[in-house]
């Protein structure tokens, strides 16, 4: 029913979901506005809403529905609607949950969806703004048009991340130039920084991402409440500090700050998100909301042994894969293609590898290592892994001295300059990294290196090679990937496996991998 609804430009509607795409389990989530002109409070709750849609343009679909439009008004009337502004929450076209008025309908909704979203529910959009990517980009046929000899067939096909394509703990992200593999993303939340000049009204500003990232970083460590000043260096140099501050479950405000860069105006600081109680911040917040908090932690505990038990019984069994959305054709040239691991591999290498996959083959996890080459596909992918194996139906068919990789001078052999860089970089990461020691480290590749891979799709039936950080690996060349395969068309794919529990301070933590494609055909892992 709500599928007609054009909506008002001032929300940022999403465009409906696409046809060809399978919805969520029980439907596609809608949240729709029913708001009138002539409201105060429409006004004012439209105007948190659009400060809201950012947290959940990925998850579920915003509609704003002016209920003075002739149109629209038999359908406002069908539903009941007295009272404005009312929020209505959809699941599969069926009434979920109704929030009347103005007054606390922000952290309501929040609470609301929290409970109700899940990892199907991105997963769906995910797929469906990748479908609408790929309908704007024209044909597929037509991007993989090749012109002129063999020589100028050397180049790298404009392809990303498929998330129709992959293992359940994959998220594609940065217009799919990027593969996580997400754990209790649920847990993490995303969260907004912004800031406002004191003679700017009411229109706040996002920080640019990197100030964000490092911002949220120092919260959400207890830096900012443990010295009661944060400065951070970014795009711009910043320096915040605690003022009146103002919390609830959505919002958390007075904080001030500066630019240190020459514009040294005081600017007002909020935080928009998911908040989750933090070691030192009580002192700024009132009675009400610290046993709210207490409720919040027991919550969160209560889930994280659930989780962790879960996590536990899939343990071994939980390397996923996911491909391309581009494939490689027999007879179509030389293709290479480049990945940055943004991660260092757990379990000595053997979950987290490269290499291809057949079109008919759709396995992708979760699964004991290798995910692929593993012996669940039929033969249907190939794969160089970090622990230095090439995997091809659950058997090894080529390998590298387990020396390969040393890692120790290739530390040493860095420049202050590119440790800095690297240490800044690190800086603004928010997802928690183990140390490895380099014993345990994967013999092949890990974080930082780039893995790249060659195509021959003319020579002896496809032949696959590979280098690591613009160095060839000998003796791994790979003949006759298409009948290897058993397909004439194959797609660039990669594995990970998840980090396993380790202890810091007593408490056990879990990390993520990430993939991602970067310039032209460089995807970082």
């Amino acid at each position: 029913v709500l599928a007609g609804f054009d909506g008002t430009s001032d929300l940022h509607l999403n465009e409906t979901p696409h046809d060809t795409i399978a919805p969520p389990p029980g439907g596609w989530l809608v949240v729709a506005l029913f708001h009138v002109i002539w409201s105060e409070d429409s006004v004012r709750l439209r105007s948190k809403l659009d400060e809201m849609f950012p947290q959940y343009q990925n998850l579920a679909t915003f509609a704003s529905v002016n209920s003075d439009s002739r149109k629209l008004i038999g359908v406002t009337k069908s539903l009941n609607i007295s009272k404005f502004p009312s929020v209505i929450v959809f699941r599969g076209g069926k009434e979920m949950a109704r929030f009347v008025g103005h007054d606390g309908v922000v952290q309501k909704l929040s609470v609301f969806l929290k409970s109700e979203l899940t990892e199907y529910d991105r997963s769906a959009h995910a797929q469906k703004n990748h479908r609408r990517r790929l309908d704007e980009c024209g044909s597929i046929e037509g991007a993989l048009a090749f012109e002129g000899n063999r020589e100028n067939q050397k180049r790298q096909k404009v392809w990303t991340w498929d998330p129709e394509q992959c293992g359940r703990q994959f998220v594609v992200e940065e217009q799919g130039m990027t593969a996580l593999m997400m754990l209790d993303e649920d847990d993490n939340g995303e969260a907004r920084w912004q800031y406002i000049e004191h003679d700017a009204g009411n229109k706040w500003k996002d920080f640019p991402k990197g100030i964000a990232k490092a911002l949220e970083k120092g919260y959400s460590r207890g830096r900012l409440w443990a010295n009661h000043e944060l400065s951070v260096e970014a795009e711009r140099n910043f320096y915040m500090y605690i003022g009146s501050v103002k919390a609830t479950d959505w919002v958390i405000s007075g904080f001030n700050g500066y630019f240190n860069d020459g514009y040294c105006e005081e600017v007002s600081v909020q935080r928009l998100g998911p908040r989750n109680p933090i070691k030192g911040e009580e002192q700024f917040l009132s009675t009400k909301q610290l046993q709210r908090d207490q409720q919040i932690l027991k919550n969160r505990e209560r889930m994280k042994d659930i989780k962790a038990k879960m996590r536990e019984k899939q343990r071994g069994f939980d390397t996923e894969s996911i491909r391309g959305t581009i494939g490689l054709k027999f007879g179509s040239g030389i293709q290479t293609w480049s990945l940055r691991w943004n991660h260092e591999p757990s379990r000595l290498g053997s979950g987290d590898g490269a290499g291809l996959a057949a079109e008919g083959c759709e396995i992708f996890g979760p699964s004991e290592a290798p995910c692929l080459g593993g012996k669940y596909d039929a033969g249907g992918t190939v794969a160089l892994h970090a622990d230095g194996n090439v995997y091809h139906n659950g058997n090894v068919i080529a390998s590298v001295p387990p020396t390969y990789r040393d890692r120790i001078k290739v530390v040493a052999k860095k420049s202050p300059k590119q440790s800095a860089r690297e240490s800044k970089k690190d800086a603004a990461c928010l997802l928690p990294i183990p140390e490895v020691h380099p014993e345990k480290m994967a013999p092949l590749f890990g974080r930082g290196d780039v893995l790249t891979l060659t195509l021959d799709c003319d020579d002896d039936g496809g032949v696959l090679t590979f280098a690591v950080n613009g160095t060839p690996v000998e003796g791994l060349e790979i003949a006759g990937i298409f009948e290897l395969l058993g397909d004439s068309e194959v797609f660039p794919a990669i594995s990970m496996s998840p980090y396993d529990p380790v202890k810091e301070n007593g408490e056990t933590k879990e990390s993520v991998g990430g993939s991602e494609l970067s310039d032209g055909m460089d995807k970082e892992a």
